[in-house]
């Protein structure tokens, strides 16, 4: 009994200790107590007033995510707000007759390196919208005081395409806010793959695993029985060709990678050390850092985007996958909405991914204007016409580093 004894008398003491100062200070000091209680009420009724003015949006279910069309409306604001920075351009509607948009962030005359960046071409990875939206904001706000972002503007033409596939991400996020439960949302209303609907190398492998890109339209990878069938596709394709892309950046979810072609063989291109050296360089300015790694070791692909417009057009292409799948599979939706699937593909806390991919973001205009300056640092050459690719399509050197190259 004598050994428990001890620490009981021990813990009681320390409970003195602790709330001695504070019933004594009470007692002495009325003014403390009645700002402690005043204190209490003030954060009540926070709390209550936050709960209410969640529970009464209809979308909660889907925060912080947002719907296509507010994120339509902030692509409006934001043009709106700095006419002569930011312009958007349809070029060209989905199935369903949405605009596919993208924005133009300049500072004025022409003649400088083009950058693109792109998200949601899988309709329930909103986490590639969101972010190209951030960026968006921080290059229109920053270009105004930060001296930094005013540079690469000022030297850098960035078009940012925040929802590759509207009617896609219409169908997921109205599922999330519906019910708070969305199933396996990933093609367009074709029920096609768009990121396996882009040409391909008329030696590409016959049999792979369906992700690379199936012809079983069941399959959630499905290609579809052309190339560029679908207007998402075909249009995306032909504003490409319509500029002088150096770079382009796009955003996927989820797993913590930065990739880089080869996704079809696993042949390293002829500017593997130039994509190592550019991915690394965006890893090493994240704090959550992620894993750089060709697209094929995620597992191949056959019709994808970076693949053909590094290959065909000499653009040097990423992919990220946005967040670690192993921590957004683990995370449970608020207000009472349980969807594993679209948390394993949207990660929870996107300000703080926000700032942990904005770094590298801006990184990569940097790197841009620099090739842009030295093209000769880029070791790609054109290759034989890909499997259904535009016939009318302009010469394959058609990039922004060869367009300063023959400057």
């Amino acid at each position: 009994m004598k050994k428990y004894l001890a620490p009981v008398i021990g813990a009681f003491l320390v409970m003195a200790l602790f709330a001695a100062p504070n019933k004594a200070l009470a007692k002495l000091d009325p003014a403390i107590k009645k700002y402690q209680e005043e204190m209490k009420k003030k954060y009540k009724e926070q709390d209550k007033k936050e709960r209410d003015k969640r529970m009464a949006d209809k979308n909660r279910r889907l925060r912080p995510y947002h719907t296509l069309e507010e994120l339509y409306a902030q692509m409006d604001e934001v043009a709106k707000k700095y006419p002569q920075l930011v312009t958007i351009e349809s070029y060209g509607k989905t199935l369903e007759g949405r605009d596919l948009r993208a924005l133009k962030i300049s500072t004025g005359p022409g003649g400088k390196p083009e950058i693109l960046f792109s998200g949601n071409i899988h309709a329930q990875e909103l986490a590639g919208a969101e972010f190209c939206m951030a960026l968006v904001r921080k290059l229109a706000q920053g270009c105004q005081d930060d001296r930094n972002v005013k540079y690469l503007l000022d030297n850098a033409d960035v078009y940012v395409i925040p929802v590759l596939n509207p009617d896609g991400n219409f169908k997921a996020g109205l599922q999330q806010a519906r019910t708070g439960f969305t199933g396996f949302v990933r093609k367009n209303k074709n029920s096609i793959d768009l990121n396996r609907n882009f040409p391909y190398p008329p030696d590409a492998p016959k049999k792979l695993n369906d992700s690379a890109g199936s012809n079983k339209k069941w399959m959630t990878s499905y290609r579809g029985k052309d190339p560029l069938s679908e207007p998402e596709t075909k249009d995306l394709i032909a504003f490409i060709e319509k500029h002088k892309f150096v770079i382009s950046q796009n955003y996927h979810t989820t797993g913590g990678l930065i990739m880089y072609p080869p996704g079809t063989y696993p042949d390293k291109t002829p500017d593997d050390q130039l994509f190592v050296k550019i991915a690394n360089e965006y890893r090493e300015l994240q704090f959550d850092k992620y894993k750089v790694v060709p697209e094929i070791d995620l597992y191949p692909t056959i019709g994808a985007l970076d693949d053909y417009i590094y290959h065909r057009l000499g653009i040097l292409a990423f992919s990220i996958e946005i967040g670690n799948r192993a921590e957004t599979r683990a995370l449970i939706a608020r207000n009472g909405a349980w969807s594993p699937i679209f948390w394993t593909y949207n990660v929870y806390y996107l300000d703080m991914e926000n700032q942990n991919l904005m770094p590298g973001a801006l990184n990569m205009i940097q790197w841009a204007i620099k090739l842009y300056k030295q093209p000769g640092q880029i070791k790609w050459k054109p290759e034989p016409a890909w499997k259904g690719e535009p016939e009318n399509k302009s010469s394959a050197s058609s990039t922004g580093v060869k367009l300063a190259e023959n400057n």
